[in-house]
């Protein structure tokens, strides 16, 4: 019965590998299928008849097959034993096999990072919240006791708000404000470089003219949509329940001290935790200005200021905040 079952799938496996076809000489078919002795014959150079060499080759390949027989049956085995054990490998390694182990859950032995661009602080409220200058580029042609002035005017606009410190300013350890001068503001100050030349121009030209050219200034370089500044954070948690916030202000484009003021308090109402806001004439309304903020100082409105006592019921001063 063993040997019956055993010639059965010999015979299957031949069929399914093909075995009997002597041109498959490749990876499985070179194990399994027996090797013809091969002789190679060096042509004679002195005459030799053909004939008796083509004996000699017959009577060496007719001692091939004693040596045949006793190799047949270990490639055989090989083959035998390969098939089964990739078939129980298989079985064994499916990820829905019954009864097999469990995966343990992932546990958390790292911090969790959060770093991101965002609108609002994803920690809210957290005050007082020092600042500092931590890089000016020269480009933009500020000294550094300018920028420290009008970003700690912006942080007054807020805490004039709500009657109480919230930005102290702290050189050392305070949240860094960075000035990183890139194409958008060489824009602005090439479209300002071409509107002041415009208006040194406007007593030699005829008023159609002037209309004309200023039209073709702002066809070249309109407004740009970009955005100003961006307020980051990063937040780690660690395992222990621990939290680690490190915040940033990138300022990318400002047109005067005075817009420098109203991109600065916008980035600061974003560390506060505020998002972007829809009313005209909030400090948090988000896109570029309006045509005209840049002439006005920017103050914090009183939907600015609900929003944030809404979010910050702690932050109420004691004197109480102006609008």
């Amino acid at each position: 019965m063993t040997t019956s079952r055993f010639d059965r799938l010999v015979t299957l496996l031949k069929k399914l590998f093909q075995l009997d076809r002597p041109d498959l000489d490749f990876g499985f078919h070179r194990i399994c299928t027996p090797r013809r002795e091969r002789k190679t014959v060096e042509l004679a150079t002195n005459g030799e008849d053909l004939a008796e060499r083509t004996s000699s080759i017959r009577v060496i390949r007719n001692t091939a097959p004693e040596r045949r027989s006793m190799k047949i049956s270990l490639p055989w085995l090989a083959a035998i034993l390969a098939v089964c054990g990739f078939v129980f490998w298989l079985s064994w390694t499916r990820p829905e096999r019954a009864g097999g182990p469990a995966l343990p859950a992932p546990t958390q032995t790292e911090p969790d990072l959060i770093a991101l661009p965002t609108e609002g602080s994803s920690e809210p409220c957290q005050v007082p919240l020092p600042w500092r200058i931590a890089r000016l580029d020269e480009e933009f042609g500020l000294d550094a006791d300018a920028a420290e002035r009008v970003v700690g005017e912006a942080a007054g606009l807020w805490e004039e708000a709500l009657g109480r410190p919230l930005f102290p300013h702290d050189p050392e350890a305070g949240m860094p404000v960075r000035f990183v001068y890139d194409q958008r503001q060489a824009r602005t100050d090439e479209r300002r470089r071409l509107e002041a030349e415009l208006e040194r121009s406007r007593g030699t030209l005829q008023p159609t003219d002037f209309e004309a050219r200023a039209r073709e200034l702002a066809e070249l370089l309109p407004p740009d949509t970009a955005e100003a500044a961006v307020y980051r954070e990063a937040v780690v948690r660690d395992g222990a329940g621990g939290l680690t916030i490190s915040r940033e202000i990138r300022i990318h484009r400002f047109a005067d001290p005075n817009d420098l003021r109203r991109v600065a308090a916008h980035e600061l109402g974003h560390a506060l935790g505020l998002g972007h806001a829809p009313e005209p004439g909030s400090l948090m309304r988000g896109g570029p200005a309006p045509e005209g903020d840049d002439r006005t100082g920017p103050v914090v409105g009183p939907a600015d200021l609900a929003r944030l006592r809404a979010l910050c019921p702690g932050l109420r001063g004691e004197t109480g905040g102006s609008n």
